[in-house]
């Protein structure tokens, strides 16, 4: 349960008036225990305080809107923690949700390639808004949805980017793994280019330490699962990269994107094809530039 305390709300409130209004601590832990799940015990909308939260709700229309409410709101002791507008367009508040708040900030940065693109933009950023877990706590697939960092190397003098033969996966992959519950993506990609490549994270000029490109993906085999997957780039000369972590890759390859392009869709990730035109059109822009 989150910490006693007041909601502060940021703008029109339909109940009382606009500005910044305080709800009282019982509705404050009824409405987060909402959220929370506890809307799923066999009281209707969960018990607080042997007080069931719908007998406290003047309406369920109302009662909807005031959870809608203090999804945008910070549970503070004392004092107005106004909610913060992220670069997507969605209000989320700090501190209490501030790696989600770095999460929306860092998917509204990324420019859609395509319509999948897009589509899998709305739906990370509806699940992150949602209040669902985002991290793997146990494998391998608990919760069904969480968040993967991937990182591509480019050798960008040679023309190449690296994709490693994933055992579990039986695909061409790029590098990464999972994100660890409160860790920044691209800090997960700085642990995993260690442990997997043995390589210090050198971010890429095309999109410096901030990703390039979303998927959501369902995975198969033992454990299905759907991967919220952040793309970034790294640099790297392929030269320097002499060792891999054999109990995850059984071998590594060096190809150009036409190469690529040119290997069957079955044996890659996905959406594989797909995140290297973007790349080609990303090194010409640049280039040209």
């Amino acid at each position: 349960m989150a910490q006693t305390g007041e909601v502060f709300l940021e703008g029109e409130d339909p109940f009382r008036g606009q500005g910044c209004e305080m709800l009282d601590d019982n509705r404050v832990q009824g409405l987060v225990a909402v959220l929370r799940g506890v809307e799923q015990s066999p009281e209707p909308f969960g018990v607080h305080g042997g007080q069931s939260a719908r007998a406290r709700a003047p309406s369920d229309s109302r009662w909807g809107r005031e959870i809608a409410f203090i999804r945008r709101a910070t549970v503070v002791g004392g004092s107005c923690q106004h909610a913060q507008m992220t670069s997507t367009g969605h209000l989320l508040t700090a501190p209490a949700d501030q790696p989600r708040a770095r999460l929306l900030e860092l998917i509204g940065a990324i420019e859609p390639w395509d319509d999948v693109e897009h589509a899998h933009l709305e739906t990370a950023t509806q699940w992150i808004n949602g209040g669902a877990p985002l991290y793997r706590v146990r494998k391998p697939d608990v919760p069904a949805m969480h968040l993967v960092s991937y990182f591509v190397v480019l050798d960008e003098t040679r023309g190449q980017l690296l994709l490693v033969a994933h055992r579990k996966a039986g695909l061409w992959l790029p590098a990464g793994g999972h994100v660890e519950p409160g860790e920044d993506p691209w800090a997960a990609v700085v642990r995993e280019s260690r442990e997997e490549l043995g390589i210090e994270a050198v971010a890429s000029p095309v999109c410096g330490e901030r990703p390039f490109f979303l998927t959501v993906t369902r995975t198969r085999g033992h454990g299905p699962h759907t991967d919220v997957s952040l793309w970034y780039l790294l640099n790297a000369a392929a030269p320097t990269i002499t060792s891999w972590d054999e109990s995850e890759f059984d071998a590594i390859r060096w190809l150009t994107s036409e190469q690529v392009l040119r290997e069957p869709g079955e044996l890659l990730d996905p959406h594989m094809h797909r995140f290297t035109r973007k790349l080609q059109h990303a090194w010409t822009t640049r280039h040209r530039g």
